[in-house]
């Protein structure tokens, strides 16, 4: 279950007391939420505090990452101009 409306699009943040409410209802199958996951410290939150089975990760796990994944391309850059220039002839 995704905590936002198709209406609410991306304007405001994931309803997980709404999650919460109906996994407690749903006790005969397995309950996702999904909505504002940005990394592993709100996967745990909310297996710990919301009665969910599990949740989905989505775009907002793919920004936190993408934003490491630019930060190492860069420090990868760096090195290497540093190296280029400490061996240079």
């Amino acid at each position: 279950m995704h905590g936002r409306s198709r209406q609410q699009r991306y304007t405001k943040l994931a309803d997980w007391d709404y999650i919460s409410k109906v996994s407690l209802k749903s006790n005969e199958m397995a309950f996702f939420g999904n909505g504002d996951v940005l990394g592993y410290e709100d996967y745990y939150h909310h297996i710990e505090n919301d009665h969910v089975d599990g949740v989905m990760i989505g775009r907002g796990a793919l920004v936190y990452y993408i934003k490491k994944l630019l930060l190492l391309i860069l420090l990868i850059k760096f090195v290497k101009l540093i190296c280029d220039f400490i061996f240079s002839d």
